[in-house]
């Protein structure tokens, strides 16, 4: 738990059927090191669905300044477009 690149990883070998898994990813999730902010970006991919687990990864973007949040607009407009069906930039209400 004392490297927080292996976060993503440690994530992605739950089984996220297995209640007692998920609730031990959320209790270990606030254990460990703390993610690096621009690193927290792969949390919001759609592999991580959990609610738990993409409300830590704003957490971490919160860290960031503005300006430095503006460099990730990109990225954060395409896990939004994955997040909710690929309706972000399209015509439908």
């Amino acid at each position: 738990m004392k490297d927080p690149m292996a976060l993503p990883k440690f994530l992605q070998c739950h089984k996220w059927t297995d209640r007692a898994q998920i609730a031990e990813m959320h209790q270990l999730l606030h254990q460990w090191e703390p993610l690096p902010p621009a690193s927290a970006l792969a949390l919001l991919d759609a592999k991580f669905a959990d609610a738990h687990i993409r409300s830590y990864a704003v957490g971490r973007l919160d860290a960031l300044s503005d300006a430095h949040l503006a460099e990730f607009l990109l990225q954060l407009t395409q896990a939004a477009g994955e997040r909710w069906g690929g309706v972000v930039g399209s015509n439908r209400c």
